[in-house]
């Protein structure tokens, strides 16, 4: 009888091992086979559906970080290209109504001092109205500095030749350098209330 008993506990042991492990159950949708399950399977589960959340993202999060990187650097050269056409229209203008050998001479090391400011601008990144502005701002450049390298202190200056030449390249520059500030983003005015 003991045996009996013993085989009995035996196999109520075996049974009570061998029922279903408890489920778990999302509580906000109705219950069906996919919404009751047990540990094992919704760690199964999340896993794998955490690992193709991870692996999209491994793609797509480079993609925007690159799109930043080349709106970065195209900002960078507009405001390069923005600088450098501030300085040659400034210095072109001023060549253009300057009245001494000194005066030149100072707004040629004035584009001198310009000079790295354009090398500065990618033109890779840019717009091809911003190559072309920023090609020709150079060439402005150039051929103010090539022209006013001639200038000697005390030299004798035609300076309606000079006035001339300097106005036609101020008009010039000041055409490339509207077309560069169209092209630069418009910050919106904060109004300040007291």
């Amino acid at each position: 009888m003991e045996s009996a008993n013993q085989l009995a506990e035996g196999i109520a042991a075996a049974v009570a091992a061998t029922k279903p492990a408890q489920e778990y159950c999302l509580l906000v949708v109705p219950q069906g086979w996919w919404s009751c399950m047990t540990k094992a399977e919704w760690s199964g589960w999340m896993q794998a559906v955490f690992s193709v959340i991870a692996i999209g993202a491994a793609f797509i999060i480079p993609l925007f970080v690159e799109r930043r990187a080349v709106e970065q650097r195209k900002q960078n050269s507009l405001q390069y290209a923005a600088s450098f056409a501030s300085s040659v229209c400034g210095l072109v203008e001023g060549a253009s109504k300057a009245s001494s050998a000194a005066a030149l001479i100072r707004i040629r090391a004035g584009l001198d001092s310009a000079w790295p400011m354009g090398e500065l601008v990618r033109i890779e990144s840019l717009p091809l109205d911003a190559i072309i502005a920023i090609t020709g701002l150079k060439s402005i450049a150039h051929q103010a500095r090539d022209f006013l390298s001639t200038i000697e202190y005390g030299s004798t200056i035609h300076y309606e030749n000079t006035r001339y030449s300097m106005g036609f390249w101020s008009d010039r520059a000041t055409l490339h350098a509207e077309v560069i500030d169209r092209l630069l983003p418009k910050r919106p005015r904060r109004l300040f209330t007291s």
